[in-house]
């Protein structure tokens, strides 16, 4: 619980550290605002000496923000594209879930998308990629939605399918 509280703390170093760090990038960024530095903690741990804060200069391998880190990785270009590649996935998921006839599909996907909207938060606080693990387990959960989407398609293409096939059989019936 001290930990949560101390997240609002302007005072405490940790977050006095962080936010040194985050001027240091954006600065970064600046100067590399289209092309990026290119991906990899080399880079930027390679650049970062030159537009450190000064009570923030050693052993800093990355931003501490994955949406920062884009930015001075990939350039603007790049994180666009991968801000839009997320608000599309979560639309695509939102969208299969509300017609989605299987209840088992729902759920999955309503847990996909809380998912991805958690990690989307912490990315505002942390560079959770600099470890692999979270790395590839972001992006498992980015295929699992993936996969969510295809179902709910091919099962609402098959169900309304099967009420085609239902009308039509109606119609002959009636004629």
């Amino acid at each position: 619980m001290i930990r949560i509280a101390s997240l609002f703390n302007a005072e405490d170093t940790s977050n006095l550290y962080r936010i040194y760090i985050w001027s240091g990038s954006v600065n970064i960024a600046g100067d590399y605002f289209f092309t990026g530095i290119g991906l990899g903690p080399g880079s930027f741990a390679y650049l970062y000496p030159d537009y450190a804060h000064p009570l923030a200069t050693e052993g800093v391998p990355h931003s501490h923000m994955v949406y920062l880190e884009l930015i001075v990785e990939l350039g603007i270009l790049g994180f666009v594209s991968f801000i839009w590649y997320m608000l599309r996935l979560c639309i695509d998921t939102t969208r299969t879930l509300l017609r989605s006839p299987d209840r088992k599909t729902q759920l999955f996907q309503v847990a996909c998308i809380a998912s991805l909207i958690g990690i989307a938060f912490t990315f505002c606080v942390e560079y959770v990629w600099y470890y692999p693990r979270t790395f590839f387990s972001y992006f498992i959960l980015v295929g699992f939605s993936c996969a969510a989407i295809r179902i709910s398609k091919n099962l609402i293409l098959s169900d309304e399918s099967n009420r085609k096939q239902v009308t039509d059989h109606e119609e002959q019936q009636s004629q």
